[in-house]
């Protein structure tokens, strides 16, 4: 099957193999349905599975490390004005182009440029899951509740 949603997890197998474990790894958009066989959660379905074990673990935040610094006001990969062409991949953004701080859900979706998958801020919405889009360094774009942001300044 292909674009599946996640539905169950055994959040108490991962606690147990993290208390034994510094870190375990998960395949990003693949898993199995309840007949056992394999489904795809869809282009992005990583930032799908990211979302939903950080929810069932009650993650105090999500993480989506992509190779930008978060989600910008325009593709960082793009330059100048008018119709704009990829650099390819690995392009940094232009000088002295930042990335948002801060996104509601619905402003991640609208400019999010393909950054985060749709169906993951949608699950991310419904399960009131804030989360933050960074590159391994940062402060990355926050996405969620601004008024959850204004209670942790």
């Amino acid at each position: 099957m292909c674009d599946a949603d996640p539905v169950a997890v055994d959040a108490a197998q991962i606690r147990a193999t993290l208390a034994s474990h510094d870190a375990v790894v998960f395949p990003g958009f693949v898993g199995v349905d309840l007949t056992g066989v394999p489904s795809l959660l869809g282009r992005g379905g990583s930032d799908l599975t990211a979302l939903f074990l950080g929810d069932a673990l009650g993650a105090a935040e999500v993480r989506l490390v992509k190779d930008v610094d978060g989600i910008f006001p325009v593709d960082p990969r793009c330059r100048g004005p008018g119709p704009h062409l990829s650099d390819g991949p690995g392009a940094r953004p232009a000088e002295g182009q930042t990335p948002c701080s801060q996104l509601t859900w619905a402003q991640a979706r609208t400019i999010g440029g393909g950054v985060v998958q749709s169906k993951a801020i949608d699950f991310a919405e419904r399960r009131k899951l804030d989360f933050r889009v960074t590159g391994l360094t940062g402060q990355g774009t926050r996405v969620g509740r601004p008024s959850r942001w204004a209670a942790a300044r």
